[in-house]
């Protein structure tokens, strides 16, 4: 009878180590579905969610086998499964026509995020999700260049298929693929003089659908990975001159081309005037009604309950648009620290070892405060990304990318201990 080997060798920790699994694909494929988000196929089925039903399934599978890799939780997961508890106990309570369904999407995004996330992914995985990305960035780019549709004196609305999408929420499909550029330009990868036209292209997307709260998000999450995830003050330099560089070109160049009616919208005096597009009475107005209700203040009025409150007022919008302000009316003080929770634990558990993703939190925060977000592909999977865990890479990948924050801890070059049951 042929015994195990109780250790591996190099070969053999060097091939586990480039060795992309079943698992990271379907992640992959999952990911680079995300624009199908707004795609409505049945009534409450959208696209994506048809695809995230046999991928879930797959991964569920998968982690039974005995090859799948160790279970791994952190905080993101626990925090993640807190705050879905709470917002189901609320509808104890409160329970509004999109109530139930807001629940269940939540609880639908959390069981792919654990399925997806609950184990450690090597660097070549990372670098799949990372290409993927800049695929899911160029899918967008393509779809706002081509759309003819505009609303308001010339913004872009995607059309697909019959479906709409937001623009303020389309723009949120670029946090990653613009981060994962910036990133491609720090390591200096083959590829990286594609990454100027890149972001050219990736800002012009985005002011062409006239969303004043998604350019300021993304230009906090590319700020945020200059200051947090570039290390050297040289490099800092260089890509703060480079973000100037692009900010000339969309300055002289980009913004010329788009509708005088666009244009107009950044600027601070039309922001002024519209008064956020009247979010500024809706926040007030939402303030109030939660703070003048002890009760409420502590656990909040329930899910989506702004909808009857609004409308009695007279508001033709029903949201609060502000996901601070939606989940303290919500769910009051006790969701509002949960929510709070879990963006922490996706900002402070990478921010050593993955600060890129940190930084796309950075950008999520900065959408949060004009857009509720509750059920958003787009925004949850952000939560995913940061609930990843990835092995440290080794030195040669440190030393290709030596501007970026060095990981705190380095693989071992001796044998690893083979695991009993491996």
């Amino acid at each position: 009878m042929q015994m195990e080997p109780l250790y591996q060798t190099g070969k053999d920790v060097q091939k586990e180590a480039e060795t992309i699994h079943a698992d990271a694909w379907l992640v992959g494929l999952y990911y680079l579905c995300l624009p199908l988000t707004f795609i409505t196929l049945l009534p409450g089925m959208s696209a994506l969610k048809a695809v995230t039903f046999p991928i879930a399934g797959f991964l569920a599978l998968y982690r039974l086998l005995p090859q799948s890799r160790k279970i791994c939780l952190n905080s993101v997961h626990l925090f993640y499964t807190l705050q879905l508890l709470f917002m189901a106990g609320t509808l104890l309570f409160y329970r509004g026509p999109e109530s139930a369904t807001v629940v269940k999407d939540v609880s639908l995004a959390l069981l792919v995020t654990l399925l997806a996330t609950c184990r450690v992914y090597n660097q070549a995985e990372r670098r799949l999700f990372s290409r993927i990305w800049l695929l899911v960035g160029l899918i967008c780019m393509l779809l706002c260049l081509f759309s003819e549709k505009t609303i308001d004196g010339g913004r872009t609305v995607i059309v697909v298929l019959g479906s709409e999408e937001d623009p303020n929420f389309f723009c949120m499909y670029f946090i990653f693929p613009m981060l994962f550029a910036l990133e491609s330009l720090t390591r200096k990868t083959k590829f990286r003089f594609l990454t100027v036209p890149y972001l050219i292209l990736v800002f012009y997307a985005i002011l062409r659908t006239g969303s004043r709260g998604g350019l300021a998000a993304i230009l906090a999450g590319v700020l945020a990975f200059i200051f947090l995830a570039i290390r050297s003050p040289k490099a800092r330099l260089s890509a703060l001159l480079l973000l100037l560089l692009v900010a000339l070109v969309i300055l002289f160049i980009v913004l010329p081309l788009l509708p005088e009616a666009v244009r107009q919208r950044y600027s601070p005096a039309q922001i002024w005037e519209d008064q956020g597009s009247g979010r500024f009475p809706i926040w007030s107005y939402l303030l109030t009604q939660v703070c003048s209700d002890a009760s409420s203040l502590i656990h909040g009025f329930g899910i989506c309950s702004t909808i009857p409150h609004m409308t009695a007022a007279g508001f033709q919008n029903t949201y609060a648009h502000n996901q601070w302000i939606q989940t303290l009316f919500d769910q009051g003080l006790i969701g509002l620290f949960l929510y709070a929770a879990l963006m922490g634990a996706c900002f402070f558990r990478n921010l050593r070892r993955n600060p890129l993703f940190s930084c796309g939190l950075v950008a999520v925060w900065g959408f949060s405060l004009s857009l509720s977000l509750y059920t958003h592909k787009q925004y949850l999977n952000v939560f995913m990304m940061c609930a990843m865990s990835f092995a440290p890479p080794e030195m040669a990948d440190l030393q290709k990318g030596g501007t970026l924050l060095s990981q705190p801890f380095l693989p071992s070059r001796e044998p690893l201990r083979k695991e009993e049951g491996d």
